[in-house]
């Protein structure tokens, strides 16, 4: 059957008419799966409630509130689909489901004893009134049947993505958090953010950097600091100033500290905990001992950080020298 624009080609209008409801119902149904149609598309084209249609398919037309529009509808659906829409609503009329309270009453059973209760029989039922049955709702298996799943709307979409979004963001810091309290240096190497010192990131295995994470380089007319020499449990640096402060700070632990001017002459003794710091003024030379991996040093001049220091093992001693 070809399809126009303005609906199915008309059937012969000579065609049988249904001899009931449910069955009237099926040729309804039968010539709106030939023609490729659903539901929705025919109450679009015809004006008819989608439940309308569904309640002239499956028979159960005494569930419609207004029978003359039921009829009217029954008469525009069938024209439609190219059916004989008159005898459609005549076999209607005929055999329209009677309401039930409009059900012959039961009469007294005649000739019964009387014992103080009526016996009831039920009356005789007419060839055509038996016809208020509910066929089961026919479920549109056709070719052109669409099956919709449930599509969740943008809102749920976007919920779903902000949350794991949030446990990916929440992982990551466990992780950091983790790799930064027992080995930071690993950190520093990746030039990854770490509370090795508080101006940027700090470099293990015997080598001074600068605050960027970069070797530190001289530049002209400022101080540097420069690794001189490392050799097991001590190291040395040259500092290009002659007055600059040694930062001592505890990351990941505690770390005891002790601090000597030239001549062995005491700066500063004590035991840092986890997140305190000691600046000790230098002049000229500083030796630095620390009893700890916990501990960081950052070396500075006029307040600005000219170089950072991870001890690589515990106990270490760090020498600083003016040069």
């Amino acid at each position: 059957m070809i399809l126009h624009r303005d609906g199915p080609d008309r059937r012969n209008a000579l065609a049988p008419r249904p001899g009931s409801v449910t069955e009237l119902g099926r040729v309804l149904r039968e010539a709106r799966v030939a023609c490729g149609l659903e539901l929705f598309q025919v109450s679009q084209q015809t004006d008819i409630p989608v439940d309308q249609l569904g309640d002239l398919e499956s028979g159960t037309v005494d569930r419609l509130p207004d029978r003359v529009e039921s009829l009217k509808a029954l008469e525009r659906y069938a024209t439609f689909l190219g059916l004989p829409g008159d005898q459609f609503v005549m076999t209607l009329l005929e055999h329209w489901p009677a309401p039930s309270s409009t059900a012959p009453l039961p009469v007294p059973s005649h000739g019964a004893p009387s014992t103080g209760v009526d016996l009831l029989e039920p009356a005789p039922t007419a060839r055509h009134r038996a016809t208020a049955q509910v066929p089961a709702m026919l479920a549109d298996t056709g070719p052109n049947a669409v099956r919709r799943g449930h599509d969740d709307g943008p809102g749920i979409k976007l919920l779903r993505t902000l949350v794991v979004m949030v446990l990916f963001l929440v992982l990551l810091g466990t992780a950091w958090l983790a790799v930064n309290r027992v080995r930071p240096q690993w950190l520093a190497d990746l030039h990854l953010p770490n509370t090795a010192n508080s101006s940027g990131p700090t470099t293990a295995g015997g080598t001074a950097r600068s605050s960027t994470g970069s070797p530190t380089a001289p530049a002209p007319d400022t101080a540097s600091l420069r690794l001189v020499s490392a050799n097991g449990a001590q190291a040395s640096f040259a500092v290009t100033s002659s007055q600059f402060d040694v930062q001592i700070s505890a990351s990941g632990g505690e770390t005891w500290v002790q601090a000597s001017a030239p001549g062995n002459t005491p700066a500063y003794a004590g035991l840092l905990t986890d997140g305190q710091s000691q600046v000790v003024a230098a002049n000229h030379q500083l030796v630095v001992q620390t009893g700890s991996i916990a501990a960081r040093i950052a070396v500075r001049v006029d307040q600005r950080v000219i170089g950072t220091y991870v001890p690589p093992g515990a106990p270490f001693q760090m020498t600083f020298t003016t040069q």
